[in-house]
């Protein structure tokens, strides 16, 4: 977890070498672990290397129910990457292997973002509204989902009044997050 932190640290501030090397040298001292390998192919993918990145991803499916988190990460990676018929199987899988509610809640929210960047609104406003229906108020999933929801439907300028209620009611959650509060 210190190393996402460092990576996570590095790509906040926009250093992509840094946190490509830091994500090398995790993954070169702890090559067992498949979290820090997906994120060192999650920043090579973003850094160009979407090939490499993704084959060695694939590398990890086994058929079994942690491949839940291996296609949740391709998903990722290939929304990032616009390759959005892609995306949405990933998704779809991913969901397959989802057992828990906030499990698929999460996969709702992904591919409601997935829908969001193709400016399928109505078909992310759905995703969004099942987030809703899963979890429970109190959920900081909750939370991101009124905000992306509200700053959606504003940033198009409709459902104005409740895009309004949906951004204060993540507010009252978390009252000093800059995105709420710039979405505000």
């Amino acid at each position: 977890s210190g190393y996402q932190e460092i990576i996570d640290t590095y790509r906040e501030a926009k250093q992509w070498p840094q946190a490509t090397a830091t994500a090398k040298e995790a993954v070169q001292k702890l090559p067992d672990d498949r979290d820090l390998r997906m994120v060192l192919d999650a920043q090579l993918a973003d850094t160009g290397e979407f090939d490499k990145a993704v084959s060695d991803i694939r590398g990890m499916l086994k058929g079994r129910p942690e491949d839940r988190d291996v296609y949740l990460r391709l998903g990722i990676i290939y929304t990032r990457a616009k390759r959005w018929s892609d995306a949405e199987q990933a998704l779809a899988k991913a969901e397959q292997l989802s057992t828990k509610p906030e499990d698929k809640a999460y996969v709702y929210f992904l591919r409601g973002d997935l829908y969001q960047r193709q400016k399928m609104f109505d078909q992310a406003e759905v995703d969004f509204r099942k987030v809703l229906s899963t979890t429970p108020p109190t959920d900081p999933q909750a939370a991101a989902t009124l905000n992306y929801l509200g700053y959606m439907n504003a940033d198009r300028g409709v459902k104005l009044e409740e895009s309004l209620n949906y951004i204060k009611q993540a507010l009252t959650f978390e009252p000093n997050n800059a995105a709420y509060l710039d979405s505000l």
